[in-house]
This record gives C-alpha cells, sequence and structure tokens, in this order.
C-alpha cells in the first residue's frame, strides 16, 4: 500500500508539473502572440511609412523633370546670339506694333492666349504676327512648355528698342495702346 501510496504522490507530482509546465506554455503562447501583434503593427506601420516615401520620390522626380525644362529654357535663352546693334528701324504693320508692344512691356514669357487677350486679337493671328515679326529680324523666343508656346522678346533688343526706337513706335501709337 505504501508503494501505491508513494506512485499516487509521483503521479500527483507529474500532474502539477504538467499544470504548471502548461501554465508556462500558456504564457509563453501569449507573449509570443503580443510580439506578433507588435510586429504586425510595425509592419503595417512602416509600409505606410514605404508608401508615404514613395509618394514624395515621385514628386521629386517630377520636379526634377521640371528643373530639367526650366534649365534648358535658361541655357537656350543665355545660347541665343546677340542682336548685331543696327540702328535701321524696322517697319511693322500696326497689328505687329500692338503684339511687339505686349512683348516689350513685359520681361516674362507669354502664351498665344495671352497676347490674344492683351491685344484684343485672335490667337490663330498673333501666331501669324509672331512669324512675320522673326521673318523681319526681331529677336522673339519661342519655346514650348507643358504644352503651351511662351514666346519672350530678346532682353538685349529690348534695351536696344528702348535706346534707339528701332520698331518706331510713336506717341500716337503709345497713346492708342494706353
Amino acid at each position: 500500500m505504501h508503494s501505491l501510496q508513494k506512485t499516487l504522490d509521483n503521479f500527483s507530482k507529474i500532474e502539477q508539473i504538467s499544470n504548471s509546465f502548461k501554465g508556462n506554455l500558456e504564457e509563453i503562447k501569449d507573449e509570443l502572440d503580443q510580439q506578433l501583434d507588435s510586429i504586425n503593427l510595425n509592419s503595417a506601420e512602416i509600409q505606410s511609412n514605404f508608401d508615404y516615401i514613395e509618394g514624395i520620390n515621385k514628386r521629386v522626380d517630377k520636379l526634377e523633370e521640371k528643373i530639367d525644362e526650366l534649365t534648358f529654357l535658361i541655357k537656350e535663352n543665355l545660347n541665343y546670339p546677340k542682336v548685331e546693334v543696327k540702328h535701321e528701324s524696322l517697319d511693322l504693320t500696326s497689328e505687329e506694333k500692338d503684339v511687339f508692344f505686349s512683348l516689350y512691356v513685359t520681361t516674362e514669357p507669354l502664351t498665344y492666349e495671352e497676347l490674344s487677350t492683351r491685344t484684343n486679337k485672335p490667337t490663330y493671328l498673333i501666331e501669324d504676327l509672331i512669324t512675320s515679326m522673326k521673318i523681319k529680324n526681331i529677336p522673339i523666343i519661342k519655346k514650348t512648355f507643358a504644352g503651351k508656346v511662351l514666346v519672350i522678346l530678346k532682353e538685349d533688343f529690348r534695351e536696344l528698342q528702348a535706346k534707339h526706337n528701332i520698331v518706331k513706335l510713336n506717341n500716337n501709337f503709345l497713346t492708342n495702346f494706353i
């Protein structure tokens, strides 16, 4: 009987150890589940940050493209040949003078539509007048940017016009324009 009692005591101890072991395993499982949840949250945050950085990279790429276009325009403008200093007058029609004056009074590139609005002339006529003035050696820089044609009067010619009135803008014209 004594040995039966010993065996029962041993089973009881084994059962206690088994229960303790199961409890420890449950605690470890709970801790591992918490770690897994934390990893999943961190993964979601990392993915969110990655997506945000990707969006920023796309914007930076677009900005780089725009900077490249602007750099090209600036280089083209700087490399444009200097206007020879000839103090001969250039004969322009009154319509050409209207467009020329709109270009002369601004230092910013204008679209055909903006010139059309400023001169109250249709856009197709503005295009023809710009071409005609270029043929008459008026140094107009014409570039395409973001799908729009931009035109601007070459700066050194603007200075010549101011000093020598090469296009012969008279007071009557200026009064009518204003």
